[in-house]
């Protein structure tokens, strides 16, 4: 099977070292059918303190060389990786988003939520502590996917990255975060994903979860597909080299068991599917 990974980070957020050749040779050691590199946007955070000695985002001014880079090694490493941005939705600055992503030739956008109120919610459960000790956890649950619903209805993203990565650090403080918690929501956003002809992914990089843990989980991809959502994007979300494409040949399979068809892959921001069969 020739997997797809349209989450792959690079070294133009500072969360990872993923230099762009090294992602480029490894997608074509893998043997990867398609592919697209990611970097942070996250321009809420620009001027705010940061964990990193910046803000885990690519700049504006950086856009370009971003850009420059992944052609070139494209170019002379005889591949066709897409160029993409995991872009940190914040309502306030939808306009300023849009214009940013609308000013160059993306292949594909995938939309996040990673803090509420500038609290950090997906990365471990000390950082999270400030969000999850002012709320329950289906309060928790219920800001966290209001933020996911009004991303989706933004319509500024080709996907939405690991639909209920909240799960992480809300498992950490709390101890546990079932699916039956928040599934609630699963029915809302997948009208909303058909209504704004927006795709899921499903993400292979929670590991803290347990091996086999997925973003959203099994239960909760049969509840899209349910109710409707069939567009699916893959994303390992690799933040090193050696996790590129990892698990996604057993994601593939699971889909195909609950019934979809196709995984979703772009061009200059335009659905291009694939049939599952064809992958191999």
């Amino acid at each position: 099977m020739r997997p797809i990974d349209y989450h792959i980070h690079c070294n133009y957020s500072p969360d990872n070292k993923n230099k762009i050749r090294d992602v480029i040779e490894a997608v074509g050691k893998k043997n990867l059918l398609d592919a697209c590199i990611i970097a942070h946007f996250e321009p809420s955070t620009f001027g705010k303190p940061s964990f990193f000695s910046r803000p885990n985002s690519i700049t504006v001014d950086e856009i370009g060389s971003y850009f420059k880079e992944v052609e070139r090694c494209n170019l002379e490493l005889g591949q066709n990786v897409r160029i993409g941005l995991e872009v940190e939705y914040d309502e306030k600055i939808e306009k300023h988003i849009g214009k940013v992503i609308n000013e160059h030739p993306f292949d594909f956008i995938l939309g996040s939520c990673h803090s509420i109120d500038g609290h950090t919610i997906s990365a471990d459960a000390e950082a999270a502590r400030p969000f999850f000790e002012k709320n329950v956890p289906k309060e928790a649950a219920r800001r966290y996917f209001e933020k996911i619903k009004g991303a989706i209805s933004s319509r500024l993203f080709d996907s939405m990255a690991h639909l209920d990565v909240v799960r992480k650090s809300a498992t950490g403080f709390y101890g546990s975060f079932p699916f039956e918690i928040y599934s609630g929501y699963f029915k809302e956003i997948s009208r909303l994903l058909v209504k704004h002809d927006t795709c899921f992914e499903v993400n292979t990089n929670p590991s803290v979860l347990g091996k086999q843990a997925m973003y959203p989980p099994i239960e909760g991809i049969r509840m899209l597909y349910a109710e409707g959502a069939r567009a699916v994007t893959l994303g390992s979300d690799a933040h090193t080299i050696e996790r590129i494409g990892d698990r996604l040949p057993e994601v593939i399979r699971i889909l195909e068991q609950v019934g979809f068809k196709e995984i979703s892959t772009f061009e200059r921001r335009t659905r291009k599917p694939v049939t599952i069969s064809d992958l191999g």
